[in-house]
């Protein structure tokens, strides 16, 4: 397989079908041997995000907290800041999902900085307020600032 854009990931929808879980997880673990093979850590990040999004979905709360902490840690070195704010939200969700608040909201703090910090770097006016005003990004400051006001310790 040489492809790993958008087509190929887009089987990748979650339903509630426990089976659909299970061929999640081995597209993705496939996807993951030939990007490791192909020597593509931008990509290797990714898929690691989506695998930890996988195991959440299968309530794999710890195999996804590592997973996740992985491919923060592959994103990081390749600075990819999009993949890397999307990668702290999913942690910080797999993080209050499992009611560990105080991670949670640190996960969303590294995300909104990543955020802001793209947003800075955005030099046109239009795109920059589009960008902050994504529905995702509100999202993330939404949980942010939620958490904040129930752990005002940040």
């Amino acid at each position: 397989m040489t492809h790993y854009g958008n087509r190929n990931v887009a089987i990748l929808g979650f339903t509630s079908n426990p089976f659909k879980f299970l061929v999640n997880d081995v597209i993705v673990q496939l996807l993951l041997k030939e990007v490791r093979k192909n020597i593509m850590r931008k990509r290797e990040g990714s898929f690691l995000r989506i695998l930890g999004e996988v195991q959440m979905k299968r309530n794999d709360s710890d195999n996804a907290i590592t997973t996740l902490n992985e491919s923060l840690k592959i994103l990081k070195e390749v600075e990819n800041p999009r993949q890397l704010w999307q990668a702290h939200n999913s942690l910080a969700s797999a993080y209050d999902e499992m009611g560990r608040r105080s991670e949670a909201q640190e996960q969303w703090g590294a995300a909104s900085d990543i955020i802001n910090n793209t947003a800075e770097g955005l030099s046109d006016r239009e795109l920059r307020e589009g960008f902050l005003n994504a529905e995702t990004i509100r999202e993330i400051f939404s949980s942010l600032n939620t958490s904040e006001k129930a752990n005002p310790s940040r």
